[in-house]
């Protein structure tokens, strides 16, 4: 913009500065384009509104839309936000009551953004609170002005400097007031005289520390009465001075008034602009306390004729002396001052109008000021300042204990050198200038050709800044304290006016329930729900995430209504979450209650005498799982079958369809053709002739049965097909037994009991064949579950198969005897060939009955040993020496050692120690077990004791294989790590391991052992001190 404006002036500027004519603006600077065509306009702002750097123009229009013109730096730079932003005033239709004439600029509420307030007639005043980005409110409620007022002028003044803006409010037909900040956004209306009498028609007002002593004070112009000279006691009420001028002596009538330092010596010189077409100049003697003013009444621009409305000083040839610019009903003038001397040539562009306001800004940033005048008749006129040097400095100041704006600071420019301080210039912040307008928050001083200067700054609430080195050209800006007391009291600020809210109670209110509702709902989430750290940080980021979108969507809205709104989403949100929780926990419950049925199943399994019994109740378990409607169990044989147990009406039908191929996991899924339904098959025992399978019927067709509870179904299933022929060898064994008692001695029924203790051989090895498949099952059935115990498993089945043997046992001995008391009638026989036949087949029969016997024994004694192993019997911690753990699991490895792994041991520490026997044995089996598969069983294993401490002691399991890769032994505590082939392992043993040494208080590590392979380390207290449960 700047580069347009001066090249669109070049001959302008040129013409100037090569010809060194006298210093002439109005006469050739006038710029058309950069605004609107805008008349009918009286009070004028130019400065920055929206902080962006660059000056925005507010015109008042008497009885037109008012005009907001922000500056937005390009190269038309002006663009109308009136409607926009909502400042356009009162266009309400009631007559001659309907006058807006002057406007004040200012932060009254400290928070950075400059506010509005319009002066007008009647209902016309306005307060406008700036909500940034070009948004302002009308909070004209909170000034709280009450009755009739016929403002002409709203001047932003700290009256009372307790740092918050006040306004003095000048009336056409009623008295003047003076409305108080109480520092919460509101205000308060204050008498602010006593023992004077207030009935002049007021027009304009001037601001300035007449006497010196650290307040504001007031110069009031008015029509038919003596203007009044209004000295403040400090706190906000004035009293008149009356002094030998002819404006307060005598009813002069004047419009304005304008304090400066025309003659740079540190004082506020007065200039006030009468309505009779004179300008009265009054230059400030005061000294010390005594405030004495000497009138001129000679100078150049005393008498410019016409109806004069605004004196405006500035330095617009930045000489260092303020020039006047004065704006009439007639040809407007700018005389500039030569030294404290005005000179009579004066510049004008010699048109009559009629201006009123007037205001300067540095609208294209050259370090001069432009200047913008308000006119009632013709469009509003802009004049580019032609200086061609950026010869000045400039100087903006931010309160912090003091008013934002810094109204009613004062800066003094002086230059030093070796003789001492000389004032170049003094300046007065204020918020208005010249006839019912503001200027530039930006303090100018023209350096007259000099590159440095010094600045002293001494800001309302009496903090003082000196010595401030300032360079021409430059802009500065100074704030009265650091940022720790700016930020206190921001914090203060905001603090006071949230609490003195007018719905700061209710906003509170719906903050807090805000909070506990969502306190509720996650207290709701980890207590009931059982809620992961993860998921409650996922929802709370979410949220989060959510409240933002709403906020920023509804910024523009009433907090209030943000928060009802915020309250709303987040109900709904949370009852639909709830909801969702409740039935997955529900779902959870159920699966957890049919786990437990199974578990509580297969305990009673050897209970069952009779198979339909049996088969009843695993139906009726199953079936209390959520997902399934309908079992049976059938039986398969060739192409037929039929049904041993249903309780679903398809069984029957099904059980006569061929079955497909079982899949990899052997099982069966398919769709029912007549239902519609998923079907599983399960199988349940396959020899090869005959197939028993578990039928399923789904609820609906898709597969709901997740992996754990289809591998807690076929370990149940294992260990009913073990019930099953259990139920079929009792039935045997009796029918034997009755058979046998019954038998004659004869040949034929020798030969029965041959084929029939053969039989019952051949199902005694069946018995130590099923006997190990079930160790293996329910090893699987460990891993899967994860938190199984194998003592606990291991004891639970020694002690179901305990009975079954012990009555094979007993039965033997009892056919042992059926045999003694046959040989002793045989030997009653006479002696005959047919007698030694019966006798050498009854010593075959003792001898195969007698082996029998053996082979139950060895099995009665191998689950005696697994009882012992697994020590179940013990609830609480026990005290043994390690050798006997030791000893127990290689008694239990016997056969994985064979004679091909060397075992090596070294107990250097067998003191007794409190542990869990079963648990120790379980991880030192593990350990040894993977020792020897990691040999290939064919090394040496060796097993060392030693004490680690004063209450510690350490086992070591050492091997010759290939040792654990260092890049892995991070890894193989983690559960389902394994490096052993498909099949080959779950990966659990060591996991499990860990977590039992971690349970007795101990650790477990590996390392590169002495015999070349991995070497484990355990370290366990002696004292058994440790969580363990």
């Amino acid at each position: 913009m700047r580069l347009f404006i001066i090249a669109l002036f070049l001959f302008v500027f040129t013409g100037t500065a090569m010809a060194k004519e006298p210093f002439n603006m109005l006469r050739s600077s006038q710029i058309t384009g950069l605004i609107p065509d805008i008349d009918d306009a009286y009070g004028v702002i130019f400065r920055d509104v929206n902080n962006d750097g660059h000056p925005d123009i507010y015109l008042v229009c008497f009885r037109n839309l008012n005009r907001l013109l922000i500056n937005n730096g390009g190269l038309l730079p002006f663009v109308d936000r009136t409607i926009r932003s909502g400042t356009g005033g009162n266009l309400m239709s009631s007559g001659n009551r309907n006058l807006e004439l002057g406007v004040s600029v200012a932060d009254y509420d400290n928070d950075g953004w400059p506010d509005i307030f319009l002066a007008g007639w009647g209902k016309s005043q306005r307060l406008f609170h700036n909500l940034g980005d070009v948004r302002f409110e009308n909070v004209t409620e909170r000034l709280n002005l009450f009755g009739i007022a016929d403002a002409n002028q709203g001047l932003w003044l700290d009256a009372n400097n307790d740092g918050y803006l006040d306004i003095y409010i000048s009336d056409e037909h009623q008295a003047n007031r003076l409305f108080i900040n109480q520092k919460d956004g509101t205000f308060s209306e204050r008498i602010w005289a006593r023992d004077f009498v207030d009935n002049a028609v007021s027009q304009g007002v001037a601001a300035a520390d007449i006497d010196g002593d650290g307040d504001t004070d007031l110069y009031v112009s008015n029509w038919f009465e003596p203007d009044y000279m209004l000295i403040n006691d400090g706190n906000g009420l004035f009293k008149p001075l009356h002094l030998n001028l002819p404006t307060l002596a005598d009813s002069v009538s004047t419009n304005s008034a304008t304090f400066a330092d025309f003659d740079n010596d540190a004082d506020l010189d007065l200039v006030v602009a009468g309505n009779n077409g004179f300008i009265y100049y009054y230059e400030n003697m005061s000294r010390d306390s005594l405030v004495l003013f000497k009138v001129h009444d000679d100078l150049p621009f005393a008498r410019p004729g016409g109806r004069v409305f605004g004196v405006l000083a500035a330095d617009f040839n930045n000489d260092g002396y303020l020039d006047v610019f004065i704006t009439t009903k007639g040809k407007n003038r700018l005389y500039l001052n030569s030294a404290g001397g005005f000179i009579a040539d004066y510049d004008s562009d010699d048109m009559d109008r009629y201006s009123t306001g007037a205001a300067v800004a540095d609208l294209d940033n050259d370090g001069d000021l432009d200047l913008l005048v308000a006119n009632k008749d013709e469009n509003s006129q802009f004049y580019l300042n032609p200086s061609a040097q950026n010869n000045s400095v400039r100087i903006r100041l931010q309160g912090v204990r003091s008013n934002r704006d810094a109204i009613g600071a004062r800066v003094f420019l002086y230059s030093s050198s070796d003789s001492g301080r000389t004032l170049l210039g003094f300046r007065e912040v204020s918020a208005g200038n010249g006839y019912l307008s503001g200027s530039t928050e930006w303090v100018f001083f023209g350096m007259a050709g000099r590159d440095t200067a010094y600045v002293d700054i001494i800001f309302p609430g009496g903090k003082k800044i000196a010595g401030e080195q300032v360079l021409a050209g430059r802009g500065y800006q100074f704030m009265e304290d650091g940022w720790p007391v700016l930020m206190m009291v921001s914090a203060l600020r905001i603090s006071r006016q949230a609490l003195s809210h007018p719905q700061f109670k209710l906003n509170l209110f719906l903050f807090l329930f805000l909070m506990a509702l969502v306190s509720l709902y996650l207290i709701l989430g980890i207590k009931r729900y059982e809620w992961s750290s993860g998921t409650i940080a996922w929802q709370l980021f979410l949220w989060l995430l959510f409240m933002y979108g709403l906020f920023f969507l509804f910024r523009e809205t009433a907090l209030s209504r943000l928060l009802y709104i915020s309250l709303g989403a987040s109900a709904i949100a949370a009852l639909v979450s709830v909801l969702f929780s409740e039935h997955f926990m529900r779902l959870r419950r159920r699966h957890a209650r049919f786990r437990e049925k199974i578990h509580n199943l297969a305990d009673r399994l050897l209970q069952y005498h009779e198979a339909r019994d049996l088969f009843r109740e695993i139906g009726s378990t199953l079936q209390s799982h959520p997902d399934i409607k309908g079992v049976s169990f059938l039986k398969m044989k060739r192409e037929d079958g039929y049904a041993l147990f249903t309780n679903s009406e398809e069984a029957a039908v099904l059980a006569r369809e061929p079955l497909e191929q079982l899949d990899e996991q052997n099982r069966l899924i398919r769709k029912s053709k007549s239902s519609g339904h998923a079907e599983w098959f399960l199988p349940l025992r396959q020899d090869g002739v005959q197939e028993d399978y578990l039928y399923m019927l789904m609820e609906n067709s898709g597969n709901h049965l997740n992996q754990e509870d289809i591998k807690l179904i076929q370990n149940l299933l294992s260990q009913v097909a073990i019930a099953l022929d259990n139920i079929r060898y009792v039935k045997e064994t009796a029918v034997l037994v009755e058979e046998l008692t019954r038998a004659k001695v004869e040949k034929e029924y020798v030969e029965q009991l041959r084929v029939s203790n053969q039989q019952l051989d051949q199902k005694n090895k069946e018995l130590q064949r099923l006997f190990r498949e079930l160790k293996e099952k329910e090893s699987q059935l460990i891993h899967s579950e994860k938190m199984a115990s194998l003592g606990h498993l291991v004891a639970g089945i020694s002690h179901e198969l305990n009975n079954p043997i012990s009555f094979i046992y007993a039965n033997m001995k009892i056919v042992g005897e059926y045999l003694d008391e046959l040989e002793e009638s045989l030997r009653k026989v006479g002696d005959g060939e047919r007698r030694r036949e019966m006798l050498e087949v009854i010593s075959e029969l003792r001898s195969i009955v007698t082996d029998s016997s053996r082979g139950s024994l060895a099995v009665k004694e191998i689950v005696q040993d697994l009882k012992s192993f697994s020590r179940l019997d013990q609830a609480e911690l026990k005290e043994i020496h390690p050798s006997e753990l030791i000893e127990t699991c290689l008694k239990m490895l016997k056969t994985q050692i064979g004679d091909t792994v060397r075992v090596e041991t070294d107990l250097a520490f067998d003191e007794p120690v409190m542990c869990n026997p079963g648990q120790l044995n379980q991880v030192l089996i593990n350990l040894m077990s993977n020792a020897i598969q990691a040999m290939s069983q064919k090394g040496t294993l060796k097993i060392d004791t030693r004490r680690a401490g004063k209450n510690s002691f350490e086992i070591i399991v050492s091997d010759s294989g290939p040792g654990i890769p260092v890049e892995i032994r991070s890894k193989i505590f983690d559960p389902f790590f394994t490096t052993k082939e498909v099949d080959q392992g779950t990966g659990l043993g060591l996991s499990v391991s860990h977590n039992i040494i971690k349970k007795h208080g101990g650790t477990i590590y590996v390392e590169d052992g002495p015999l070349g392979g991995a070497s484990f380390h355990i370290k366990l207290p002696v004292n058994g001190e440790n969580d363990y449960v």
